[in-house]
Parts: C-alpha cells; sequence; structure tokens
C-alpha cells in the first residue's frame, strides 16, 4: 500500500513526511480553500514550496478547477509548466474529464481520474489513459452505497482488462476503511492526516510502550535508556 496526505499545508507535509512513509501529496480545491483561505498565498509558490519539501521524483497530484474540457487542459498544461517533477493532473471523472484526459495523456502529462463514484467512471478513465482513479470511498457509502465495495470492484475489473490503471483510494474517514481497502488491492490511500496517524499509530501500542519504558526504569534505573547504560 502506497499512502498519500491529502493536505495543502505545508507544516502538515513536512511534519508527515518526517514520520511517515509517504509516496506523495495529493491536494484538490476544497483543501486548497481550508488550508490556505485568507493567508494572501501564491498558489504555484506554494505549489513549489511543496514540491521542494518533497523532492523531485515523490508524486504531486494537483486537481484542475475548470469545469469545461478546454479549461481543464489549460488548467493541466499550466500545472505542468510550472510544477516539475513526478506531477500529476486531477481531473474529474465527468464527460468533460475524459475528453480532457485524453487531450493531456497525448500531451505526455500524468493524470489521476478523481471523484469517482462507480466502477464505470473508473473504467472510462482508465480507458481516456488515467494512471490513477481515486473512487470517494466515505462519500460513496454516505449515498447509501457501499464504497468499500466499489472500491474492491474497481480493482477486481481493472486487475481483468487491458488498462494498466491503479486505484488509489480516497475520501477515507476512518482507518477501518483504509484497512478494507488494502485488503481489496487498492495500489494506495490519499489521506487527511488525522486518518493517515490513525493508520500508524493504535493507543494499545502507545500503553505499551508507555509500560515498557516503566519495567526497564525499575530495572535499571530512572532515565536509563540502552544505549546510556
Amino acid at each position: 500500500m502506497k499512502y498519500y496526505v491529502d493536505t495543502a499545508d505545508l507544516a502538515t507535509v513536512k511534519e508527515a513526511f518526517n514520520y511517515f512513509p509517504l509516496n506523495g501529496v495529493t491536494m484538490n480545491p476544497t483543501i486548497a480553500m481550508m488550508d490556505l483561505k485568507g493567508k494572501n498565498i501564491d498558489f504555484f509558490e506554494h505549489a513549489k514550496e511543496v514540491r521542494s519539501l518533497i523532492g523531485e521524483e515523490r508524486e504531486f497530484h494537483i486537481q484542475v478547477v475548470g469545469e469545461q474540457a478546454s479549461e481543464m487542459i489549460k488548467d493541466g498544461e499550466r500545472l505542468s509548466q510550472e510544477i516539475s517533477g513526478n506531477l500529476f493532473v486531477k481531473i474529474p471523472a465527468c464527460s468533460e474529464g475524459y475528453k480532457a484526459m485524453r487531450t493531456l495523456t497525448e500531451k505526455g502529462i500524468q493524470v489521476t481520474a478523481t471523484a469517482i463514484i462507480d466502477l464505470n467512471q473508473a473504467m472510462m478513465s482508465a480507458a481516456s489513459g488515467a494512471k490513477y482513479v481515486a473512487p470517494y470511498v466515505n462519500r460513496i457509502s454516505n449515498i447509501a452505497s457501499d464504497g468499500d465495495k466499489v472500491l474492491k470492484n474497481i480493482v477486481t475489473a481493472l486487475q481483468l482488462s487491458e488498462y494498466d490503471t491503479r486505484v488509489v483510494g480516497a475520501s477515507f474517514k476512518n482507518a477501518l476503511q483504509v484497512e478494507k481497502s488494502a485488503i481489496a488491492g487498492a495500489y494506495g490511500a490519499a489521506l487527511g492526516y488525522d486518518v493517515l496517524k490513525a493508520c500508524g499509530d493504535h493507543l494499545l501500542t502507545e500503553k505499551s510502550i508507555k509500560q515498557f519504558t516503566l519495567d526497564w526504569e525499575a530495572t535499571f534505573g530512572e532515565g536509563s535508556l540502552i544505549y546510556n547504560l
């Protein structure tokens, strides 16, 4: 499983990459709004700072804003011009989006299909050249469907297809959803930092660590560690 942190906040990027084995950063217009609104920040300069923090090889997925294919293509081309390294342009899975995906792919720009709600959208995106498809797991479940099952079915369908497209689940709200996506065979998961931490830490593990420390210090003295014996 490859892990991506879903954020536009530089401090979160720094902390997340310091602690966790991340494959890259993902962001969309809503995340940009939540993390950057009111800060008088130049978007491209900010995105370049993210790139400098994560390096050129790690994946950076940035979503277009335009609703028409022509606008999406222009957004994608501008992103490709401004942001160096391993960039993926995120395109919503819709009629205008499939047109944009095909054009950008033909231009050599890597594409991630996003906002996917059902299997047909994922397959259409794969046929349009998307390298990754991102089903919105929790959002699917919120509309009286089964997000976990949809993701699993997308993984299965792509494995049976001729497409070299991978599944990166998105819109996770808890660690259990991420666990189910891993079992289903998803290539990766794009996670908010709170969910990423929930996947990597556990209350009982923290409790065990505290007890190990107490037991060790009871034997070898307070403040003692292996290196300072």
